[in-house]
Formats: structure tokens, C-alpha cells, sequence
């Protein structure tokens, strides 16, 4: 792995924890562990998103699953994939798109970064996107998930 692949994955994983370590905040006030993980899970589909947008989906979600695998466990992984808000429950149902949006936004500003705003298949066939067996090299600072999407 170059040292700028190197760079951009250890970026991705410092915001990663960061967003977790914000949700497990809240979780102790409010959030059960599931929904919890699926707005962590939403929030990386959104971080991703910019990285996977001209590969197959299936590989997409192999680096969602890969990232996630970083933070919690490979079962609260696959359940966070598959959860979906339960009936009635409008204020979590709202919160994805949102949550969803800033990760866009956060990796939109990464993929700018690292590849430039132009360079949508430069990663794509230069780095084959982000490769996932990186690991934390320092504690990230803690974020806060209040923010206007756009």
C-alpha cells in the first residue's frame, strides 16, 4: 500500500472511531446498541460512498464491512448491515439521511484530498479504491455529529 493510500485509510478509520465514539455517547442516554450501529454503518456508507461510486456495489459494501470490523464485532457488523428502523420510530428513521449526508460530505472532502476533484477514476484504477487492511495508529479526536447536511 502506498503511504497515500496508507494516509486516506487511517483518515477514514480516525473519523470512523470519532463518529463511534460520539454515538456511544448518546447511546448511554438513549440509543440501544443496534441502532446505534446502523447509524455508525449509514454514517460509513456515506464516508465511502465517494471512493465506490463507479465499482460494483457488492465491493462497495465489502469496504463498509471491512471499516466497520475495525470498531465492533463481525456479528454487530452483519446485523448493523442488515437492521432497519423498527415502526414508528420517526425520530431514528429521520436521522439516517442525515447522518448519512455528513459522511458523504466528510468523504467527499477526503476524496478531494487525496485524489483531487476531478480524479473519480484515478483512485478507482490508480489505488483500486482504499485498501482495507490498515489498521489505528493514534486515538482520533472526538467529533460531534451536529451539522447541516448539504
Amino acid at each position: 500500500m502506498s503511504d497515500l493510500s496508507q494516509s486516506l485509510v487511517d483518515e477514514l478509520n480516525q473519523r470512523i472511531s470519532a463518529v463511534l465514539v460520539s454515538l456511544e455517547k448518546r447511546q448511554q442516554m438513549a440509543l440501544p446498541d443496534p441502532r446505534c450501529d446502523l447509524l455508525l454503518a449509514t454514517y460509513v456508507f456515506g464516508l465511502t460512498t465517494p471512493f465506490y461510486e463507479d465499482e460494483p456495489p457488492e465491493q462497495h459494501l465489502e469496504a463498509i464491512r471491512n471499516y466497520l470490523v475495525r470498531v465492533m464485532p463481525s456479528d454487530r457488523v452483519a446485523q448493523a448491515l442488515l437492521a432497519t428502523p423498527g415502526d414508528g420510530d420517526d425520530w431514528y428513521t429521520s436521522a439516517l439521511d442525515p447522518i448519512e449526508a455528513i459522511g458523504r460530505k466528510d468523504g467527499r472532502t477526503l476524496f478531494i484530498r487525496y485524489v483531487g476533484a476531478d480524479g473519480t477514476a484515478a483512485i478507482q484504477t490508480k489505488y483500486s479504491a482504499p485498501e482495507m487492511n490498515g489498521g489505528f495508529r493514534e486515538e482520533p479526536a472526538v467529533t460531534d455529529l451536529k451539522g447541516t447536511a448539504k
